[in-house]
């Protein structure tokens, strides 16, 4: 059986980078998501309600109760914890007998501890999956207490590795189960790529060339996508070892095609990177066997396995086209394809968080001021917004508010408080919720009346695109069309919006202020660290932490290969 020392060593190396991109987002965003002027407070959450300290941590355990005995009140005490994140990670990134069972343990501690108090923000599919893989990376690691000597290698490697596969199967079967189960007629009639990539809530710029693709192109996607997602898991645990590493490199091929079209921040690298667990050592280093050596046993094994592999990857072929029913249609070159239900798909008349149609809505926020109603939008960072501006790129960042935005047209505001929170600061001009979007209207001074609208937007076609940019010079990205008026016009004399953020804790009635404490060392540096690096862009924040570590990387080991 081949090794899996150096699988192990990449798999650690790859998590330690997920985990500097999970906590490098998220620390870029904490003020105005969860500081006592956020969106959603996070000291709102931590509630004693007459427990002790160990029994509210028991009742939800997470760091945050502990950290007033160090001088730290909530917003300052993510912030550290998510400090902590970064310099932890960064140094696994850096040094091999640091990736050890107790500093994943600790990077998997202080995310769960940000998740207990995160809420909305931070209930996404892939928080849950980095977390659950993260518990299982604390296992792969090697319990290293003595940092001086290097990392050893066990026997029980392979157990570890293989629930890693395991992680790796209930992922991807899931995902395409679930395509079929929903019974969603777009993915039963092979449609559902020709919504896909303008239905996301942050598209890439080649989103917009991949919906445009012939649709039995889209189709044949479909397909490939079932086949890899549903068939290809279970060769994981085949056997025979090159049909492991090709439904594993198949894997790690649709990731990628993801990641292209569509900003799903760390989610896509780590699922590549539970893939590694199907390759071994030999998948990264080449062995010079002389053919001489080959007896006669071993020469009629290979020819049995590579007669399996012809009768496994043929079923799957025939399967495949009996199952879809593919034939070549030689007139319009293309495929078709007779797995339609029988009743017709009516576009835009379904729901749409059950069945996708074309284009996508969100809401659009206006304010209202003086007599005249002169109106004009926030512009957010990375949703659609101003349809000459191209879709960005920019996983493994996630935007957390511009993703909720997206969440939010599904439904109505009053389903969203986090909504009705952040019209609330806007109309307060909080500059940590500001700095959450890209333009501020009214930079001097806040609006008198804010208000929401939902538009439904849609890729330009490529017609458009081409006439557009020849006569403008400007190339159109989106169209967009009005729904509705998704909230009504909002002010701050509003006495019921008052009292609803005042029984939410977001407007507080106003005390005497306390005597306030000179800050203790740790807040201070807290305090200084966030006032240096401010409200960077997240893309390149994360870039250069992971740029900076991987050229270090790369120098340290063409060190070692000269010695």
């Amino acid at each position: 059986m081949a090794q899996i020392n150096m699988v192990r060593d990449y798999y650690l190396w790859c998590m330690s980078v997920v985990y500097l991109f999970a906590f490098g987002s998220l620390y870029n965003q904490v003020p105005g998501l969860y500081g006592k002027n956020g969106i959603l407070p996070a000291h709102l959450v931590l509630k004693q309600d007459g427990k002790s300290v160990e029994e509210a941590f028991v009742d939800r355990p997470t760091l945050l109760w502990f950290m007033p005995r160090l001088g730290l009140d909530v917003e300052h005490a993510i912030d550290m914890i998510c400090i902590l994140g970064i310099l932890i990670s960064f140094i696994c990134m850096l040094v091999k007998i640091f990736r050890d069972t107790i500093n994943f343990a600790l990077l998997w501690f202080l995310y769960f501890s940000v998740y207990q108090v995160g809420q909305t923000f931070l209930w996404f599919q892939w928080d849950i999956l980095l977390l659950e893989v993260g518990f299982l990376t604390i296992l792969v690691a090697p319990l290293n207490l003595l940092k001086w000597k290097d990392v050893r290698h066990y026997e029980h490697d392979a157990i570890t590795m293989w629930l890693l596969k395991w992680m790796l199967f209930r992922l991807m079967f899931a995902s395409g189960i679930v395509k079929l189960t929903s019974q969603c007629e777009t993915w039963w009639g092979l449609t559902a790529l020709t919504y896909h990539y303008e239905t996301q809530c942050i598209p890439t710029p080649l989103a917009w060339y991949a919906h445009h693709l012939p649709v039995w192109f889209q189709k044949l996607s479909v397909v490939f996508t079932y086949v890899i997602e549903i068939a290809l898991p279970f060769l994981f645990f085949s056997p025979i070892r090159t049909m492991r590493i090709f439904a594993g490199l198949s894997q790690v091929f649709l990731m990628l095609l993801i990641l292209l079209t569509g900003n799903y921040n760390f989610f896509n690298l780590l699922t590549a990177v539970l893939c590694l667990s199907t390759l071994d050592d030999n998948f990264f280093q080449k062995k010079k066997e002389s053919r001489n050596n080959h007896s006669t046993f071993q020469i009629i094994l290979q020819v049995v396995i590579k007669i399996i592999e012809v009768l496994v990857y043929g079923g799957l072929i025939y399967w495949t086209i009996k199952l879809f029913s593919l034939k070549l249609d030689t007139k319009n070159y293309g495929i078709k394809s007779s797995t339609e239900k029988k009743k017709s798909y009516k576009e835009n008349e379904s729901v749409f968080i059950q069945t996708p149609h074309q284009g996508m809505d969100y809401c659009n926020i206006g304010f209202i001021v003086n007599k005249e109603k002169a109106e004009r939008e926030y512009d957010f960072m990375y949703k659609p917004g101003n349809v000459s501006i191209a879709p960005p790129i920019v996983a493994p960042h996630q935007p957390r508010l511009d993703w909720q935005m997206w969440f939010a047209a599904l439904g109505d505001f009053r389903h969203n408080p986090w909504f009705i929170h952040m019209v609330y600061r806007l109309l307060k001009n909080e500059p940590d919720v500001i700095a959450l979007i890209e333009k501020n209207p009214y930079p001097d001074q806040p609006p008198r009346y804010i208000r929401a609208q939902l538009y439904h937007y849609y890729f330009t076609s490529w017609n458009e695109r081409t006439s557009r940019y020849l006569l403008d010079f400007v190339h159109k990205w989106w169209r967009r069309k009005w729904v509705k008026e998704y909230m009504p016009t909002f002010t701050l004399q509003d006495e019921s919006l008052m009292n609803y953020l005042k029984k939410n804790g977001i407007v507080q009635t106003p005390t005497k202020k306390k005597k306030t404490k000179v800050p203790n060392f740790l807040k201070q540096s807290v305090i200084t660290i966030r006032d240096n690096i401010g409200h960077l862009d997240g893309f390149n924040f994360l870039a250069a932490l992971f740029v900076s570590g991987f050229v270090i990387n790369i120098m340290g080991y063409i060190r070692r290969r000269q010695k």
